[in-house]
């Protein structure tokens, strides 16, 4: 397993999200999973412009996926998901993508309420530049992934002018509404058989999950999924042997408050060993 950290926090406003990487490693990450080789790609506002900076990131993923090891990025905010899923694509193309999360991530630069790039990286990874009126990302090009071999699961917190565009994309939408209602079991397996890739990505935003059982994240929604969903579709990708590669992003350890939450994002990726 390659572990790269993308210490980035510029795609919302709350400070902390940027320091995840290294407070996981320093809390005991690497005694954790079978890492052989673990990096971190930190932005420096001195010298990197945001496009720029998920460029990079895209081409560090790229390198780490052509080695044919399980590639964990952590984030971050879910911006560096256009930066990582950007990067696999390019070294294995047959590739489908989970997208974990309670917001769409399916906005662009005029449906955008906030302006925020981590509501975005979702829309540029199918409409490449055209997410950002053709002004930034000029490298994503006409978008990178086909909509249907892209699934997202948890959706209940998304924009209006979002779900309009969430609905026309034709990728395939899971909400949070359906895991309660048909079970995180079924919703799995329909999205297993919809995304026809050979290698799976997961890209999975923790603000997914219910904050009644995990708040140390940015972006919290009441009606998220329960742990026991989220553990569930990371242990059951890993089962198939198709899960190659994973973002697990929006930890702010300054919102951990003494909880040690930090130890629930353990728990989850060890359904990775």
């Amino acid at each position: 397993m390659q572990l790269q950290g993308a210490s980035f926090g510029r795609g919302q406003g709350k400070e902390g999200v940027e320091l995840a990487f290294e407070f996981l490693v320093n809390s005991g990450l690497l005694d954790l999973l079978p890492i052989k080789k673990y990096s971190d790609l930190k932005f420096d506002k001195n010298i990197d412009f945001i496009d720029e900076y998920i460029k990079k990131l895209a081409d560090v993923c790229y390198e780490a996926r052509l080695t044919d090891e399980f590639v964990l990025t952590l984030g971050g905010d879910h911006t560096v998901g256009l930066g990582s899923v950007a990067g696999i694509l390019r070294a294995k193309p047959n590739t489908s993508v989970f997208w974990i999360d309670s917001h769409g991530d399916y906005n662009d630069m005029s449906s955008s309420i906030t302006g925020n790039f981590h509501g975005m990286p979702l829309n540029a990874l199918v409409n490449g530049k055209k997410t950002f009126n053709n002004s930034l990302f000029e490298w994503l090009g006409d978008g990178l992934i086909k909509p249907e071999n892209v699934s997202i699961i948890g959706l209940n917190d998304v924009d209006p002018k979002e779900k309009e565009l969430l609905d026309q994309s034709g990728i395939n939408l899971y909400w949070a509404e359906d895991i309660v209602n048909d079970g995180i079991e079924s919703v799995v397996s329909s999205a297993l058989e919809k995304t026809k890739g050979d290698d799976i990505h997961l890209s999975f935003d923790l603000d997914a999950i219910r904050n009644s059982e995990f708040s140390a994240t940015g972006c919290y929604c009441p009606n998220g999924m329960s742990l026991t969903s989220a553990n569930y579709i990371i242990r059951h990708l890993k089962e198939t042997n198709r899960l190659k590669s994973m973002d697990l992003v929006e930890f702010n350890p300054l919102l951990d408050f003494g909880l040690n939450q930090y130890k629930i994002v353990f728990d989850l990726l060890r359904n990775l060993v």
